[in-house]
């Protein structure tokens, strides 16, 4: 009986180990503690969250130079991660980071090529 009770503790705690994913949030985790902050460079920006998966640039107008970083974070879905036994990873969601002249202006904005985009008072 301590056997079969040995057996269903160790098959429960290998079910329930593949429940836990890796969780990446680079650009949640740094907002979150503080460490990214409108104005930084790209390069202060690199050096804080890494390497985007993806960069698009784009000549908004003489001035106005953007360029979008896209970050895949993985989050942890304790049901979903359960239902699949760990053997399904999580997908991953897309996290924007918007330059303007190489400066941070905001993450995760709607539009973030739109010239409307307000990013400062101006006078018109």
């Amino acid at each position: 009986m301590k056997k079969i009770l040995i057996v269903l503790i160790v098959l429960f705690l290998a079910i329930i180990s593949g429940c836990a994913f890796y969780t990446s949030t680079p650009i949640t985790s740094a907002v979150n503690k503080g460490k990214l902050q409108i104005g930084m460079t790209s390069q202060e920006v690199r050096n804080v969250v890494g390497n985007p998966y993806r960069v698009a640039k784009r000549l908004i107008s003489e001035n106005d130079i953007r360029e979008v970083w896209t970050f895949k974070e993985y989050s942890f879905d304790s049901v979903g991660a359960c239902l699949s036994f760990g053997f399904m990873p999580p997908l991953p969601e897309k996290q924007y980071l918007v330059f303007r002249n190489d400066k941070l202006i905001g993450w995760n904005l709607p539009d973030p090529f739109s010239p409307d985009l307000i990013i400062e008072k101006r006078e018109r």
